[in-house]
């Protein structure tokens, strides 16, 4: 079978996957009976704003804990005088999850099948210096199925998460959670790391089709290893701090050094290729920080609850005590910022990151890079929302030039001819890039709530090389997005 064959085949087999399941959810959801749409008065004492619906006793909740007792599934609330919105989303597809969901929380166990996919439709002006390259593509970016529940005991949660797209297959997700208490837990397994909330959330909620280079160079990874934390959707105070085995998971996020010094990234997580070895294992620490304000909803970037001003502030560092040179950090710390206000949404991390460039030293530390992620969004109803995202990465000129030597060293050492130059290919590009930065504008539909989303977005990425070139990369992408 030829290429265009093949790309025939898999935009067929992704545009089939789309329609099955919008139809499914669109049946699901018209079953549903859709009551009237009552308005209530709260007490005039509930001043401050609603935040949020305790959909199992059906109560609409206020700041001040009073509550008024509803029996629709959507209302609308007037409180002080002004009409405020309950959470959206996912209300009119509880019979759809219920569906997929055996046992219950008074069972012995439980288990819930649920999966989230994403299909892009990208058209890329690629800049060749003198002319752009023109490619377009058809793939399914994400196809995640996930089983989780819990066993024996309510408090004992457990959660196994594939990423299987077609041509990758690789673990994502497989630990035990123990609830100790309302402020202790204890998670272990493979898991994403306690570190900033911009990475820690799901690319489910996000204003935009995928991360940002911020993200993808010093964000939250997944790493294997314990972590004691309070809950990753907690208003008020929040923490984690987690050992790990210093290895990432997938190379995808927080591998910002690898991407520069071109040091191939470990993958301990594919099915689909050899595995990396565990016998590179390195102890590494995480904690994370976060004060979460007046019921902010830190898991999602819009503001779906459309309310009074609310904010949430953090911070999170990384140590490994082992890292391997040029490859791995030998440090990261981050700083976060949200605030959500009637329909707005404005959101800042900013990180820095160090490395090392010898392995056996246990204090060795140089500043590698920093980078920040700036997005700003608006929720015009609840099915339709806009963006705006910048991020950039600036590598400082001591991990360029260690890069630029250690690709020459590794390119001289080889044994014979063919090895040389499959050295060249792997390090082409050591050292080169000095700031990589991309600016986003984004539409996104949202017909079901927010369990399916479609997204018209635009990329502009300017990248700045060692020695003064750049190069500005263009891209259109079209998203079709959904999840249960």
């Amino acid at each position: 079978m030829d290429t265009s064959s093949r790309s025939n085949s898999s935009r067929c087999l992704a545009i089939a996957i789309v329609v099955i399941t919008l139809l499914v959810l669109r049946n699901e959801a018209a079953a549903i009976p859709v009551p009237k749409t009552r308005e209530y008065r709260a007490p005039r004492k509930a001043t401050a704003p609603i935040f949020g619906r305790d959909t199992r006793t059906k109560k609409v909740r206020c700041l001040e804990e009073t509550t008024v007792k509803v029996a629709d599934k959507t209302v609308t609330v007037k409180v002080a005088g002004k009409t405020v919105l309950p959470r959206q989303g996912v209300a009119d597809l509880r019979a759809v999850e219920r569906k997929l969901t055996l046992g219950g929380q008074n069972d012995l166990a439980s288990i819930r099948l649920g999966v989230g996919m994403q299909v892009f439709v990208t058209s890329k002006w690629k800049d060749g210096g003198v002319d752009y390259e023109h490619t377009h593509t058809t793939a399914i970016k994400r196809l995640q199925p996930y089983l989780k529940g819990h066993l024996l005991d309510p408090n004992l949660q457990w959660k196994f998460q594939l990423q299987a797209r077609p041509g990758q297959v690789e673990l994502m997700d497989l630990f035990l959670n123990y609830r100790f208490s309302r402020n202790l837990r204890l998670r272990a397994g493979f898991q994403k790391i306690a570190f900033t909330q911009k990475r820690t959330s799901s690319w489910k909620t996000q204003h935009l089709l995928d991360f940002a280079v911020g993200s993808r160079y010093l964000g939250t990874e997944r790493q294997a290893g314990v972590t004691l934390h309070n809950g990753f959707k907690k208003t008020g105070h929040q923490y984690g701090v987690g050992i790990y085995t210093g290895m990432v998971a997938r190379p995808g996020f927080g591998t910002g050094i690898a991407r520069i010094s071109r040091v191939p990234r470990a993958n301990p997580s594919t099915f689909s290729d050899k595995p990396t070895k565990l016998g590179e294992l390195h102890p590494a620490m995480s904690a994370h920080y976060a004060f979460n304000a007046r019921g902010i909803d830190n898991n999602s970037e819009h503001d779906w609850k459309r309310t009074g001003f609310r904010y949430s502030v953090g911070a999170a560092a990384y140590y490994d005590f082992r890292p391997m040179a040029l490859r791995d950090f030998r440090g990261r710390l981050g700083l976060e910022g949200l605030v959500k206000l009637y329909g707005w949404s404005f959101r800042a991390t900013g990180w820095a990151g160090f490395y090392s460039d010898a392995s056996e030293s246990l204090t060795d530390s140089r500043f590698g890079m920093a980078g920040a992620t700036f997005d700003v969004g608006y929720l015009f109803t609840s099915w339709l929302g806009v963006a705006v995202r910048y991020s950039f990465v600036r590598s400082s000129d001591s991990l360029l030039e260690d890069s630029q030597e250690n690709a020459v060293a590794m390119i001289n050492a080889a044994s014979d001819d063919d090895a040389k130059a499959e050295l060249k290919k792997t390090y082409q590009d050591a050292g080169m890039v000095k700031m990589d930065s991309q600016l986003f504008f984004g539409v996104s539909v949202y017909p079901l709530g927010r369990n399916v989303k479609l997204t018209n977005e635009l990329l502009v990425q300017p990248r700045y090389f060692d020695g003064g070139a750049h190069k500005i990369d263009m891209t259109y992408r079209f998203l079709m997005q959904a999840y249960l």
